[in-house]
């Protein structure tokens, strides 16, 4: 008789085959969830995307002359429709002089004047406060429109000419009441040489 060999146990057929079945299962399962997290990111993404290029700007439109500036409603602290102003001898023709606003001596400038050294009519003016860091100063226009909120995307450069005295205060124009309306960089108006050297 041949020597006893060691028996070699069954193979499960049936078994063997789960498991194959399982394994593929179980990647098709990681394939899938691996699929939806990317798509789930690149729906992230066109979501940051879609609110970046919708970012909006509020306002305050505002006349001068018989053109429309605007400014950041963040940087206008209060609309003032009658102010009395103390001249101050020996100033520019554009800085009318200085008043009391609650207590703090505030100069008052003819934006007009200001930005293209011409001044105008002052009569049934307004006085916009704008204000940048702890400055204020109180800008005279002709008339306050309205606060008016757009989407940046809409803010373009200018396709006329700008008087050089206006182009280190323009951020671009945008369209409003089939009028293109200049927004003035706050900061720069306020803060600029210019400015600071009298107000």
């Amino acid at each position: 008789m041949p020597p006893n060999e060691p028996s070699t146990p069954p193979v499960n057929a049936e078994s063997s085959s789960a498991e194959s079945v399982d394994v593929a299962a179980f990647l098709a399962q990681i394939s899938t969830r691996l699929i939806t997290a990317q798509q789930a990111s690149e729906v992230q993404a066109l979501d940051l995307e879609d609110s970046i290029a919708t970012e909006h700007l509020q306002v305050v439109i505002f006349l001068v002359a018989d053109q429309h500036y605007a400014l950041s409603i963040d940087g206008v602290g209060e609309i003032l429709r009658e102010q009395t102003t103390t001249p101050v001898p020996g100033m520019p023709d554009w800085l009318l002089g200085v008043t009391n606003l609650h207590g703090d001596i505030v100069s008052v400038v003819d934006l007009h004047a200001f930005l293209s050294g011409s001044r105008r009519d002052l009569n049934n003016s307004s006085v916009l406060v704008a204000q940048v860091d702890d400055q204020r100063i109180g800008l005279l226009v002709r008339r306050v429109e309205i606060t008016y909120t757009f989407p940046l995307e809409q803010l373009q450069s200018p396709l006329f000419v700008v008087d050089d005295d206006l182009v280190p205060f323009l951020r671009g124009v945008f369209e409003w009441r089939n009028d293109l309306v200049r927004l003035l960089d706050g900061r720069q108006l306020l803060l600029g040489h210019k400015m600071q050297q009298f107000g």
